[in-house]
């Protein structure tokens, strides 16, 4: 409970010392539902270090994706998408029909023409350079594959 008291009390200043991203994993490997109020915080993290493990650890405590899609939306969406993009993915998919509400925005991801990665972009092909590309874009279709199933 301190720990995640304390990742919490750190995102509100600029340079944070402590992470919460171990805390929230912790606290969803603990599985006391009691520590969700400490996880929401967290998902305000305004870098992607927090985010994604404080949905995780929340929706495996509580089953809710109340709250969660707008954080795990957040990671995949940009361009370039941020640094837990894989991650965000695979919950979103654990998550099934408790995340349709974001499948408009998963398939404009999953059917966007150009590639996510701006670092490794072929501005004449308008494609993406090497495997990150198609592994984003693979991850994408995937999700909203399971989604749809339910």
């Amino acid at each position: 409970r301190r720990v995640l008291e304390l990742a919490a009390g750190q995102l509100r200043q600029q340079r944070p010392r402590y992470t919460g991203d171990e805390a929230a994993a912790l606290a969803g490997e603990l599985g006391d539902a009691s520590l969700v109020p400490l996880l929401r915080p967290l998902l305000a993290d305004p870098t992607s270090r927090c985010r994604v493990p404080a949905a995780r650890a929340i929706w495996r405590l509580t089953g809710d994706a109340d709250g969660l899609l707008r954080p795990l939306l957040k990671e995949v969406t940009p361009r370039p998408p941020g640094y837990r993009w894989r991650a965000a993915f695979d919950l979103l998919a654990e998550m099934g029909a408790a995340a349709a509400d974001a499948l408009p925005e998963l398939r404009a991801v999953a059917e966007h023409p150009w590639c996510p990665f701006v670092d490794a972009f072929d501005s004449r092909t308008r494609r993406g350079l090497g495997h990150r590309d198609d592994a984003f874009r693979a991850a994408a279709r995937s999700t909203v594959e399971l989604i749809s199933r339910g």
